[in-house]
């Protein structure tokens, strides 16, 4: 080929089926220079290179995709043969009938009803605004003592918080002698802040006469009441308060004396938020978060009412929804009592709850170390394993009943609705332990890392999983 020839080269890459090699064309055309042969050495000699390159990952690509038809096959034949065992194999079906029987017999297993049980009522302190013939939620709430309890020795007392201040120490002290919880239940929506003031400082008077022996307040208050908590307060070098005239002041004063307290007096505060009380009552909704909204005054002396009763020990929000499903109060508090950090369905909740307790005796029990490293202490219970820290230097005459530095409690049951599930609840926290809650992830204070996978039958092959960081 001489330099006057008209050559024009140009790459074509066709990627078929059957032909995936890229390849030179030289078309007489116009007039090439003598100074561009070298150009057109290199192109074609990189041709070669890239068409070598792209033959080695065809082939590649025909490799992997022959494995993963190669095991996609290998997976049906296992399931073929995992289906012929589950209906051929009459030892394996009455192996399970027999173990059924056996835990039906022996009762090692009881799931849970999936409903929060009741508490022993005390006598209650029962804190409003004016006297029980006008219409407020302190005067429902202490109704519904009144007709739980009935008149007696422990029948709930009336105490007003505007008129407290003009009753005798000795009076007081006297009306709270016999009480065990205090309920506060102040008008919500009050714009005067002056009166939200008073309402503070008759508050103080019942603190003070409250007995060593009273375990327990139970306070309802707004929403967004501490929004405004925290940060540098300016203000407070003029002399300026904005908060003595809040919801949030409600809370503080309740919550600084429960943190005053002995250890020997232990006191749990529980605050209860509710919304706007303009609505009429509707599907009720408990959130552990604060969330927007309106609550009606039966729905929150329900809920002041039934916090009471079934023992709930964490704060939560109430709320009056116009969708959902319609639930009794032991199954819509449920997740506030521990408080409930995860829960999942389950295909057989006593089977779940058998792996629970075989997996805590295998990797926290201190005989085997290749478990956990945390010290910690667990034990089984009829639906499933309840495990508790135990710190270093704990003295080891201290059973488990009495260790409160936390812990979590596995509950396998059938709920109402027919469904079987596992729920993980914290326990063992002491009267001043605060645990954070999220419910996007179960985050609780303790040290420890707990992975565990429970997987379904065959026929399903969904994992079921429970990561605590």
């Amino acid at each position: 080929m001489r330099p006057s020839t008209a050559l024009r080269v140009s790459h074509v890459c066709h990627v078929t089926r059957r032909r995936e090699t890229p390849h030179v064309a030289f078309r007489l055309d116009e007039p090439l220079l003598p100074r561009r042969w070298g150009d057109l050495l290199g192109l074609v000699a990189g041709c070669g290179v890239k068409a070598a390159k792209h033959t080695r990952r065809c082939r590649a690509r025909a490799v992997r995709a022959l494995e993963e038809a190669e095991k996609g096959e290998e997976l049906e034949e296992l399931e073929e043969l995992d289906e012929v065992e589950f209906v051929m194999s009459p030892e394996r079906q009455e192996a399970e009938q027999m173990a059924d029987e056996l835990i039906d017999g022996s009762e090692i297993i009881r799931c849970g009803t999936g409903v929060a049980e009741e508490t022993p009522l005390p006598c209650v302190a029962v804190c409003g605004v004016g006297t029980l013939e006008e219409e407020s939620v302190g005067a429902a709430v202490h109704q519904e003592f009144q007709v739980f309890k009935g008149d007696g020795p422990e029948a709930p007392v009336w105490f007003d918080l505007l008129g407290v201040v003009q009753r005798s120490w000795e009076d007081l002290d006297q009306a709270m002698a016999r009480c065990r919880t205090m309920v506060v239940c102040p008008p919500l929506g009050l714009s005067d802040r002056r009166k939200v003031k008073a309402m503070r400082d008759g508050l103080k008077i019942l603190l003070d006469s409250c007995p060593s022996a009273l375990n327990r307040i139970v306070i309802l208050s707004q929403i967004g009441a501490q929004a405004g908590g925290g940060g540098f307060n300016v203000g407070s070098f003029f002399g300026v308060d904005f908060k003595s005239g809040s919801y949030g002041s409600l809370e503080d004063e309740v919550t600084v004396y429960a943190r005053k307290r002995p250890p020997s007096q232990p006191l749990s505060v529980l605050v209860v938020r509710a919304g706007d009380q303009d609505v009429r009552p509707g599907v009720v909704q408990v959130s552990l978060n604060e969330e927007s909204g309106k609550t009606s005054p039966e729905t929150v002396a329900a809920a002041m009412f039934n916090a009471v009763l079934y023992g709930v020990n964490a704060n939560f929000t109430v709320l009056d929804r116009w969708q959902g499903r319609r639930m009794a109060w032991g199954e819509v508090l449920l997740p506030c009592v521990g408080p409930e950090v995860w829960r999942k369905e389950v295909p057989d909740a006593r089977k779940a709850a058998l792996f629970v307790q075989q997996w805590a005796s295998t990797f926290i029990d201190g005989s085997f170390r290749f478990g956990m490293k945390t010290p910690m202490e667990q034990r089984p219970t009829p639906s499933g394993c309840e495990l508790r820290f135990r710190p270093v230097g704990t003295p080891s005459a201290k059973t488990m009943e009495e260790l409160d530095e936390g812990g979590l409690e596995f509950l396998a049951e059938l709920a109402p609705d027919g469904t079987q599930r596992l729920r993980c609840r914290r326990v063992a926290y002491s009267a001043k332990a605060e645990p954070q809650l999220d419910q996007r992830c179960a985050r609780a204070r303790m040290p420890f890392v707990l992975v565990f996978v429970l997987r379904a039958p065959a026929s399903s092959r969904e994992p079921l999983g429970l990561r605590q960081p």
